[in-house]
């Protein structure tokens, strides 16, 4: 049969509570008011009502509210689907990235060392690029990750998808650098430099952007 688009407004309050027996809620966590279209046929997609990175009680109870939906025909029954990450999850998580951490930060106390009698001048421009890199591998395994876990604030999360767009957006400058450094010897600033970092910050921005709002 034919789809059809409908446009719900969906109001969400979420309360916390101290324990499982519904009493005594705290002020709520979220009150949100946003509209969302879907296309229905037999059944209408799924859609994303809220999203929380962190909840500070071991109970929350989430009312949600679709307006003017009782006007619409075609539409009966409405399913939830609770998504959740587990502890063990959260963990393994956390010791993965600590290992990968661990590890760029001795690869780049390893490469400082390797380069110690030599001069920064004597550096070639491939090593000064390493340098900046493994620094920034070190920024993108972000060792500051647990906080995401034990903070209730959307600042971890904002530096952690700050690492991650600098690191790949200097990776990125690097290759343009790289490759086009293979004909070309003369890198002055403004006609080598300049419009490579246009390029990259062009990509950085809607990068941080982009992951600053999903997060």
């Amino acid at each position: 049969g034919s789809s059809v688009k409908l446009t719900l407004e969906v109001q969400v309050q979420l309360n916390t509570f101290e324990d499982d027996a519904y009493a005594n809620p705290n002020k709520y966590l979220k009150h949100i008011n946003h509209n969302r279209t879907v296309e229905c046929q037999e059944v209408c997609d799924e859609l994303v009502i809220l999203h929380l990175g962190f909840i500070s009680q071991p109970t929350c109870r989430a009312h949600v509210t679709f307006a003017r939906l009782a006007d619409t025909t075609f539409v009966g029954n409405v399913t939830f689907k609770w998504v959740f990450y587990n502890a063990a999850f959260t963990q393994l998580e956390i010791w993965f990235r600590f290992g990968f951490l661990v590890l760029s930060f001795f690869t780049t106390c390893l490469f400082a060392y390797s380069l110690r009698k030599f001069s920064f001048r004597n550096w070639s421009i491939e090593q000064k690029w390493m340098s900046v890199l493994l620094l920034l591998l070190c920024l993108y395994n972000n060792p500051l990750v647990p906080l995401s876990f034990l903070v209730s604030s959307w600042v971890p999360a904002m530096v952690d998808a700050l690492f991650q767009a600098t690191f790949l957006s200097a990776l990125l400058l690097f290759w343009l650098c790289a490759f086009h450094g293979i004909r070309q010897t003369e890198r002055k600033f403004t006609r080598f430099y300049l419009p490579k970092l246009i390029i990259v910050l062009m990509v950085w921005l809607p990068a941080i952007t982009l992951a600053s709002w999903q997060k």
